[in-house]
């Protein structure tokens, strides 16, 4: 790091990858999965959607501001605000969608990484961990500004889009498996130990 004169180096948290099935058969929705704070702009995605009536949004996830959105969505019929979901219907969820929604800036992002694991592509904020762990026009379309219009464009690009295959969307997320994690860090601190 520049700031203190070293070498870094990022070991990737792991992803339970194992507990993620690959799910090849889409329906047509979108999926919007997180906790519901201000940062996760899911109000934004929401925005989005009002403006597309014809284009389904699933959102799931709790926190203060899940009111709110809520409010916002008001009686829209192509947005379903679910809220807090069991892991097992969020993976469901997640398998069957057309696309994952991540609109944050995320230092990593598991979400997108889980995504992909099922064979699902992403939309999303091209900041932060996003561009480490997605490629754009192969497993990810990208928005480069936090707002429904960006988003609203992106959806619609990513239906022109020929992305990757369920199958090869999961393969690009195989290295961030818990294996390859224990192994980078016992790597690392060896190396520490050594030198």
């Amino acid at each position: 790091m520049n700031n203190y004169n070293r070498e870094s180096r990022v070991i990737h948290p792991p992803v339970k990858l194992d507990k993620i099935d690959l799910m090849e058969r889409k329906e047509d929705y979108y999926l919007a999965a997180s906790r519901q704070v201000p940062y996760k702009k899911t109000d934004v995605i929401i925005e989005a959607f009002l403006t597309m009536p014809t284009k389904k949004l699933i959102v799931t996830g709790d926190g203060p501001m899940l009111k709110e959105l809520k409010r916002l969505a008001g009686n829209a019929e192509n947005i379903q605000i679910l809220g807090h979901v069991t892991e097992e219907k969020l993976r469901s969820l997640m398998g069957k969608a057309k696309a994952f929604i991540n609109a944050s800036f995320e230092d990593f992002g598991i979400s997108p990484i889980e995504a992909l694991a099922s064979g699902t592509p992403v939309i999303g904020y091209a900041k932060g961990g996003l561009l480490e762990t997605t490629e754009e026009n192969k497993s990810a379309v990208y928005f480069r500004n936090q707002n429904a219009l960006a988003i609203a464009d992106a959806i619609h690009l990513f239906e022109k889009t020929k992305l990757d295959k369920a199958e090869e969307l999961r393969k690009s997320v195989e290295i961030f498996n818990r294996d390859n994690f224990r192994s980078h860090f016992k790597e690392a601190v060896n190396s520490c130990l050594a030198g």
